[in-house]
């Protein structure tokens, strides 16, 4: 399993919300000649959207993506070279020869939900951003060959709640990185006795910060805010170095979770009569990506409520391994 957690990808359903806080959505009025509205305007508030204004995701496997409307049309590219245009509707058949136009998402920066949307198609050489405006001779939204304010947006997931549960993480392919290997404390213990061993105790106390982040195997899910809390990721065993999380956090998805625990271990070696030994804590430091699969629980504004089996990985993982030796054994 592979996940490339730079990558940014919509959810199922997406509403667009313009710069002047208005929502991309059909437009009845435009019922091309077949009768099935085709139109889009951005006009509608939070207030008065509804599935008109919800658009379904398809992505295309290259990193790009179609929007579909609830009028069983995808957004399309329309009027190229053309006095009228260019300008998006939502009006290609499924059936057409060809995909559907192609977008992908451009970060605007500052705030993760923003983003200018811009087309790609093997029929057009220039790409065009999407955006809030009318051209005045078409029911559509312009599409401008350079982004400007007009096509920035908004993207949210028209939800009204979003649920993790059933995490099971996969251990049998764990991601291990580099182990680092130090001597972080050591501790001079002489045994001035004839007769007997003595017991040299020492402590060492380690402070490992548990840093990771949730993504789905495709990448950082956009539009998305929830948190969802998960139990221990079992250990894990390579080259005798117990891999472990011992305990349960809360996460937020798509983004990390920093906690700082702080462990105290307790080591004891047996120093021979007349004998001076170095006994010393060895800590021993990976990082590991730990794949997941897990259940989603969906309750929509305007939807049926869906629940979907789906793939993740945690990544950036720290765990340790401390070991007490006993060396430099020598005469008082």
């Amino acid at each position: 399993m592979s996940s490339n957690p730079n990558r940014i990808v919509p959810p199922e359903f997406v509403t667009l919300e313009s710069s002047e806080k208005r929502y991309l959505s059909i437009n009845n009025a435009d019922t091309g000649n077949r009768g099935t509205p085709i139109g889009l305007r951005a006009s509608k508030t939070m207030d008065d959207i509804d599935k008109d204004s919800e658009f379904e995701v398809f992505p295309n496997g290259y990193g790009e993506f179609y929007l579909k409307g609830n009028n069983g049309r995808y957004v399309e590219l329309l009027g190229v070279g053309f006095s009228s245009g260019p300008y998006f509707k939502c009006s290609r058949h499924e059936g057409i020869t060809g995909s559907p136009l192609g977008f992908e998402l451009i970060p605007a920066g500052g705030n993760n939900d923003q983003f200018y949307l811009r087309s790609y198609s093997v029929y057009e050489r220039e790409r065009h951003y999407l955006s809030d405006t009318h051209p005045s001779a078409q029911d559509g939204v312009t599409g401008y060959p350079n982004r400007n304010s007009r096509c920035l947006f908004t993207i949210s997931e028209p939800v009204d709640s979003k649920v993790i549960f059933d995490v099971e993480y996969d251990l049998r392919r764990p991601k291990l990185g580099r182990e680092e290997v130090s001597i972080q404390q050591h501790e001079i213990v002489n045994n001035t006795r004839f007769d007997s061993k003595l017991d040299g105790t020492t402590s060492y106390t380690y402070k490992k910060s548990t840093v990771g982040t949730w993504n789905n195997t495709a990448g950082f899910e956009i539009g998305t805010k929830i948190s969802f809390k998960v139990s221990t990721v079992p250990f894990v065993v390579e080259n005798g170095i117990d891999l472990t999380m011992k305990a349960s956090y809360s996460h937020s998805w798509g983004g990390s979770k920093t906690e700082e625990e702080t462990y105290t271990i307790t080591a004891s070696g047996h120093v021979p009569p007349m004998k001076r030994a170095v006994l010393k804590f060895i800590v021993k430091r990976k990082k590991m990506d730990v794949n997941f699969t897990y259940k989603e629980r969906v309750r929509y504004k305007n939807r049926p409520e869906v629940v979907r089996t789906k793939k993740g990985i945690y990544s950036n993982v720290e765990t340790f391994d401390a070991q007490s030796i006993l060396t430099d054994v020598r005469d008082l």
